[in-house]
């Protein structure tokens, strides 16, 4: 039976939070009181949550945020506005440390998959390197896809 939309929406949001889960686990090595997970931010009168902040007592801080986004499932032309919507929010959290609370700020995106396709991911690489985010692609490619410009 094929899969509804609700059901291959779910199953993609049952994915993300596994992978955030997964993410957190893995920042254990820092010690609990320099982390917060979905540490509350806030930018004009919107409120937000970050992901993950590094906070060790120095002039800076580290906020990344976790993204499960599947890029080979995304259509072409929505590379770029994903991208750039992600960069917005990154930014947005970035903004609220430096102007309210004096804080450098070293902000980064953690995406579970890199995209099979190099141009797609050199074209997320250079839209969040120009907004000085730094990219991590977490588990390389997924399992049992290839490159489509491969063949």
């Amino acid at each position: 039976m094929a899969k509804t939309r609700k059901s291959k929406f779910l199953e993609n949001v049952r994915r993300g939070r596994k992978f955030e889960a997964e993410e957190r686990a893995g920042w254990n090595h820092i010690a609990r009181e320099h982390i917060k997970f979905e540490s509350p931010t806030a930018w004009s009168s919107k409120r937000g949550r970050v992901d993950i902040k590094v906070d060790e007592g120095e002039s800076y801080i580290a906020i990344v945020e976790i993204k499960g986004t599947d890029w080979d499932n995304l259509k072409l032309q929505r590379i770029r506005p994903t991208a750039q919507r992600h960069a917005r929010q990154v930014l947005r959290y970035a903004d609220d440390y430096l102007e309210n609370h004096g804080k450098e700020v070293c902000p980064a995106l953690v995406y579970e998959y890199e995209p099979t396709d190099p141009g797609v991911r050199a074209e997320v690489e250079q839209i969040l390197n120009d907004c000085l985010i730094q990219v991590v692609w977490r588990k390389g490619q997924r399992p049992g896809r290839f490159n489509k410009s491969d063949g």
